[in-house]
């Protein structure tokens, strides 16, 4: 079969034009649709599109200050829960530590006043001591022993539940450890926040320019919050370490108390068994540390509660950036501004709407935060008012325990061989002695009833420790519901 030679060269002078043509179509439709891109009117829909966008956005605004003021809300819920798992304190526990306390000097007093009498008798008697006598002063010895040694098992036992309780709230994540490192976390999520709203702000180029000093204004308040929420955090974490460390200081401290003591007893016994009175001047240099100890019995745990209460502080300081209300008043401030702002604005916009409705909220966390900072203050004028009382009672417990020891030295060291000299000097530490633990009881006895008395009282004006960390936890808890509804 032939080609065609005249269909053929037809064909390539007309399948150029036809390209050409093709090709001047395409692009001329290109350069329309460009056109109608950049055209003015194309341009103004695009730029609707976008101010659209942005309105819209202004609901994810509102909901950014709102999980804002749920992640804040929960800082101050973990805080409070904090403190109230790891400082209070039993009632329980005080009446325990005076029951200790007060069968260690009852017995203290009942082994004195069954020695004295043999004390004063010997130091006029010319005839040898008699096995009745020894038997006499054995007795005592042994009663005040058993005093020493019931408050040292005391000890032991507050001691021992002071670490039960560690390992239970440890398991609880509330541990300072563990309490720090979720503060750290919500730390986080709350500057992510915060950044995140002001940028969604600086984008809502359609708030008129009262809406915008609203969300301002509320978004400072926000800032304040999360402030002393922070600040609170730092408080309350030093403020445990601080509690801890003085507790289980005084518990130790009185363990060496009455160790040293019953130290000074066992020795005591000994000499008597032993008839080598020279002892006697070795368990006098044990009783006198055992007084010392009672003169620094609450400088002590207090030094070293502030220490670590400060060290606690320093390391808890790295969270404390960007502060920048520091007190109750601040947000007080920034909180009337915000309702005058919210009072003027009569938009009916979602936002300031939901602002309003904010407010009660805002209201509730200035009473929450005057209340709180009332509660801490009465709190550390009943701390600074049982310290003065602590100092009062070692001043007059610890000087006439220190100057037994001291004439016990004298009597057992300078005067071993002189009987009448040694138990006129035996007779008249214990005398002084006698003195400073019917002091001891009888203070421990007021102060115990005076406790109960102020315990009941607070109880029934809902002002107890534990009392107050409830209703917080319920006011933060009602507060949340502010946002739910």
């Amino acid at each position: 079969m032939g080609f065609d030679r005249e269909k053929i060269v037809r064909f390539h002078s007309v399948a150029p034009l036809t390209l050409l043509s093709l090709l001047c179509v395409s692009t001329t439709l290109a350069h329309t649709a460009l056109a109608s891109d950049t055209s003015p009117e194309s341009i103004e829909s695009k730029k609707t599109d976008v101010v659209d966008i942005k309105s819209n956005d202004l609901g994810h605004l509102d909901a950014i200050t709102e999980q804002i003021l749920r992640k804040e809300l929960e800082l101050q819920r973990l805080s409070t829960q904090f403190r109230a798992e790891t400082t209070l304190t039993s009632q329980w526990r005080q009446r325990r530590v005076f029951l200790y306390g007060e069968t260690n000097a009852s017995c203290s007093e009942a082994g004195i006043l069954t020695a004295l009498p043999v004390r004063y008798a010997l130091s006029t008697q010319k005839t040898p001591t008699t096995n009745r006598q020894r038997g006499k002063l054995r007795g005592s010895t042994c009663t005040q022993l058993s005093g020493q040694l019931i408050g040292m098992a005391g000890d032991v036992f507050e001691l021992g539940l002071n670490f039960k309780h560690y390992v239970a709230i440890k398991g609880k994540g509330f541990n300072p450890a563990a309490y720090r490192r979720h503060v750290q976390e919500l730390h986080t999520e709350l500057d992510k926040l915060i950044t995140e709203r002001n940028g969604a702000l600086a984008h809502a180029i359609d708030f008129g320019p009262t809406e915008l000093k609203v969300a301002q204004a509320e978004g400072q308040l926000l800032h304040d919050m999360r402030d002393l929420s922070l600040i609170e955090f730092s408080k309350f974490h030093s403020a445990t370490r601080r509690f801890w460390v003085f507790q289980n200081t005084a518990f130790l401290v009185d363990f060496a108390k009455n160790s040293t003591g019953a130290t000074a007893n066992i020795i005591g016994l000994v000499a008597n068994h032993l008839h080598r009175p020279r002892l006697n001047g070795t368990g006098g240099v044990f009783q006198t540390i055992s007084g010392v100890i009672v003169l620094l019995t609450p400088v002590v745990g207090r030094v070293t509660g502030n220490i670590s209460g400060l060290a606690a502080q320093k390391v808890t300081s790295k969270e404390l950036t960007h502060i920048g209300a520091h007190n109750a008043e601040t947000f007080s401030l920034h909180r009337q501004q915000f309702t005058r702002l919210v009072a003027d604005n009569i938009s009916e916009t979602g936002y300031v709407l939901n602002a309003r409705r904010r407010q009660g909220l805002y209201a509730q966390e200035e009473t929450l935060l005057l209340s709180t900072r009332q509660f801490l203050k009465a709190q550390r004028e009943r701390a600074s008012g049982t310290m003065r009382e602590n100092i009062i009672f070692a001043a007059a417990v610890g000087p006439p325990r220190v100057a037994n020891g001291v004439l016990g030295i004298l009597g057992g060291w300078e005067y071993s061989n002189n009987r009448n000299t040694r138990d006129k000097l035996l007779a008249a530490g214990s005398t002084g002695y006698l003195a400073g633990t019917s002091f001891n009881l009888l203070e421990t006895t007021r102060v115990e009833v005076s406790a109960e008395i102020q315990n009941r009282e607070l109880e029934k004006a809902q002002l107890l420790p534990r009392q107050q960390f409830a209703q917080r936890l319920h006011r933060l808890y009602d507060m949340e519901k502010i946002l739910t509804n």
